[in-house]
């Protein structure tokens, strides 16, 4: 394996072979069952560093390593209507590490989570309302990673509304956050914008962590959607002091990307340059495509905003006067 420990895998053969002496045994259910809670187990453990993307480098490479046994013990928990709150905590736990899949490996497993999750609810309409929530909230999340807004809608409604009735600030002021962006992706500009100041202020209290760099990015972007380019400033600047205080990648690249549009639009271009590069470097280094393409657009604003084509095209330095 990658960490260097020791693995082992059976022929296809001796594994159906095997498969087949557990079924005559009539046990391979507690086998299954056991197989599932050490998973679920694991997957709980990492799922705290990989919200919003990996906390630690390399961290999603060493849990992929372990993707099959994921997926086989998340599926046969979600298949089983005895197992479905076990399948509402794997979708929550799982969640970051099927959306971070999407950078690293070059397919979300968007529909996989939403799947699951579908029939996890399904299966478990009287489950801890919390169980509910997270699973609702990955399920918005992985329909608004894939466009599908009104889904997205009423699947963090739901989990909104879950939440403010256990009193769960932090999940309240997240999912705020994403309600409001994706109300701006339905184009309700105004409706996110108060979605996302709520979350804003709600949050203002709480330890710092990547939730504060979430708001912020939204926030910001609402922001220059609305017209507000010093609100929009503000925001991506705190969201890099932010996550450069947690030391989280993905939240910095983000907003530099973010930061750097605002200042091409203020005519900050040599500014703007320097941190839609600070975006770039990172994006590159963690196989962030998302990301690259808001590196690419706002370089590509910014070659428009100085009207160097042609010098741009022949390879010449024309994004700054440096």
């Amino acid at each position: 394996a990658g960490d260097g420990a020791a693995r082992y895998r059976l022929l296809e053969t001796v594994r159906q072979y095997g498969l087949e002496l557990l079924n005559a045994d009539g046990d391979v259910g507690s086998y299954r069952a056991r197989h599932a809670h050490h998973y679920l187990e694991f997957a709980e453990r990492f799922a705290p560093l990989l919200v919003g993307g990996e906390h630690e480098p390399g961290l999603l490479a060493r849990i992929a390593v372990e993707h099959d046994n994921l997926r086989d013990a998340s599926v046969w928990a979600a298949n089983d209507p005895s197992r479905a709150e076990e399948a509402l905590r794997f979708a929550d736990a799982l969640f970051w590490y099927w959306y971070g899949t999407g950078y690293w490996y070059g397919s979300g497993q968007f529909t996989q989570a939403r799947d699951q999750i579908a029939r996890a609810l399904s299966n478990a309409p009287n489950a801890d309302p919390l169980l509910r929530a997270r699973a609702l909230a990955a399920d918005g999340l992985s329909a608004l990673a894939q466009g599908d807004y009104e889904d997205s809608r009423r699947s963090f409604s739901e989990s909104l509304e879950l939440f403010r009735a256990h009193g769960d600030v932090g999940s309240i002021a997240f999912v705020l956050s994403k309600l409001g962006a994706t109300y701006m992706m339905l184009g309700n500009t105004e409706l996110a914008g108060k979605l996302l100041d709520e979350s804003f202020e709600m949050a203002k209290p709480l330890p710092l962590s990547v939730l504060h760099s979430f708001i912020r990015f939204w926030r910001g972007w609402a922001a220059i959607v609305r017209g507000e380019l010093p609100l929009a400033r503000d925001m991506f600047e705190e969201g890099i002091l932010f996550s450069r205080q947690i030391n989280h990648r993905t939240s910095f690249a983000h907003a530099c990307a973010m930061l750097g549009k605002v200042l091409c639009k203020l005519g900050e271009y040599d500014e703007a340059y320097a941190r839609l590069s600070d975006g770039l470097r990172v994006h590159l280094e963690i196989g962030d495509a998302w990301g690259l393409a808001l590196d690419l657009e706002g370089l590509a604003g910014l070659v428009i905003a100085r009207e160097r084509y042609a010098a741009a095209s022949a390879g010449r330095p024309a994004l700054t006067d440096r």
